[in-house]
């Protein structure tokens, strides 16, 4: 099974889960636990196991890598490339990647012996995994207006 995959690779254990306390923290400082017989079936967790969140997103992207899917931990996307006319023929403005920041810059703006222009990765499918509220999320967010219909600000 994956699980077994996973703690032969990452020499890890899986610890199942014993109890269920679902507690409401107060204001006080305090606590009160709400009787599980009470809690919905999604909120037990019989039959899951605790493990490390690091060494299960390491297997995933072994796995991923192991599949074809390019992964660059460590470099944060500093903008979104969209296609343009020059770029597909049809001017859709479809996203067609990320570039990275640039490093090695100094406080002064200034580049440092160490400076490195960022990369340009431009792929046929970008996923991006930062949350609804991350910088690349809101630019296309705000290009294709997608919060159109969303009835919120």
């Amino acid at each position: 099974t994956w699980m077994e995959e996973l703690m032969e690779s990452q020499d890890s254990h899986a610890t199942p889960v014993s109890e269920d306390a679902f507690l409401v923290l107060t204001e006080s400082g305090g606590s009160y636990q709400i009787p599980n017989v009470l809690l919905p079936s999604q909120l037990h967790n019989d039959g899951n196991y605790i493990i490390s969140l690091s060494k299960l997103t390491r297997y995933l992207g072994e796995m991923a890598e192991g599949m074809g899917v390019e992964i660059y931990p460590g470099f944060a996307a500093d903008e979104v490339l969209y296609n343009n006319a020059d770029d597909d023929g049809n001017g859709n403005g479809a996203v067609k990647g990320v570039a990275t920041k640039d490093v090695g810059i100094a406080k002064d703006g200034l580049p440092k012996d160490t400076f490195e222009r960022g990369v340009e990765l431009v792929g046929r499918q970008t996923l991006f995994a930062e949350g609804a509220r991350g910088s690349c999320s809101e630019s296309i967010i705000s290009k294709f207006d997608l919060r159109r219909d969303a009835g919120a600000d």
